[in-house]
């Protein structure tokens, strides 16, 4: 069976697990990006703002930034491109997976982290 990881928090991703239940498919909403290694397929639903900081600016409006789900979302986001897993980035999303996405295939973001992060 197909396996679909959402890497996202559970109380923010109700909309695509009812959305992709529909599907012949296991879905697992996950925190873990190491989760990614055994799917099929994986979503990156986003949670709100990407931390400006990550395009090293101040925080200038942003009003709901997960700084913590958006380097897991990367961290998943590498590991399902090592592992040839397909993602959303071949499917309609909002603006903000769009413009994270595109950052990470056209900019090459690691080099863009401040140093603080951990995994740069």
């Amino acid at each position: 069976m197909t396996k679909l990881v959402i890497l996202g928090r559970k109380s923010q991703t109700g909309n695509y697990e009812t959305f992709f239940s529909k599907l012949p498919a296991r879905t697992v909403t996950t925190l873990v990006p190491g989760e990614v290694t055994s799917c099929d397929a994986l979503i990156l639903p986003g949670g709100g703002d990407i931390t400006p900081a990550f395009f090293g600016e101040k925080n200038k409006g942003s009003r709901t930034v997960d700084t913590e789900l958006d380097i897991l979302q990367f961290q998943a986001l590498d590991t399902a491109i090592a592992a040839r897993i397909p993602g959303d980035r071949d499917l309609q999303g909002h603006a903000g997976h769009q413009c994270c996405l595109r950052w990470h295939y056209f900019a090459g973001y690691v080099g863009r982290f401040p140093a603080q992060y951990p995994f740069r």
